[in-house]
């Protein structure tokens, strides 16, 4: 352990794009973590939404564009892409009062809508972890096409 310290400062000084290269991203990453955890929108692995969708019945809200949605889905996934989110949607105010599980393709643009739909007084709101891009990596089933 001594030896990877005391070589350690030396790799830094060595490697100084590298290093604060390594330092941005990581300071990226954290302030992504950071954020998805205090802004009190839970994040759900892929198994977690099983159990949710399952037990809680939510409304699954797909926020991909319409192609990559018919492409492949969640079974009973309503599609509104998150550029037509600020815009308010008649289908998604009568669910006003449940549980919106957000998807995306790889779980970044589901924080986005959250904050928009917490701007139009949506409150329950959960993010599937990863997106579909985690969802088919786990082996979870997909429909394809349009509703």
């Amino acid at each position: 352990m001594n030896n990877f310290t005391t070589d350690l400062l030396p790799f830094f000084i060595h490697h100084w794009q590298l290093s604060i290269a390594f330092l941005v991203v990581l300071g990226v990453w954290i302030g992504f973590e950071l954020k998805y955890t205090f802004n009190g929108v839970a994040r759900l692995s892929a198994n977690e939404a099983t159990m949710v969708i399952n037990r809680e019945d939510p409304v699954i809200l797909d926020v991909r564009d319409f192609n990559n949605f018919s492409n492949g889905h969640i079974q009973g996934a309503m599609n509104i892409p998150i550029v037509d989110l600020p815009q308010g949607n008649a289908k998604l105010e009568q669910h006003r009062d449940r549980k919106i599980l957000l998807i995306c393709q790889q779980g970044m643009q589901s924080g986005q809508a959250a904050q928009i739909l917490h701007k139009q007084g949506f409150k329950n709101l959960v993010i599937l972890k990863g997106g579909m891009q985690q969802w088919v990596a786990d082996g979870m089933p997909i429909v394809k096409g349009s509703k």
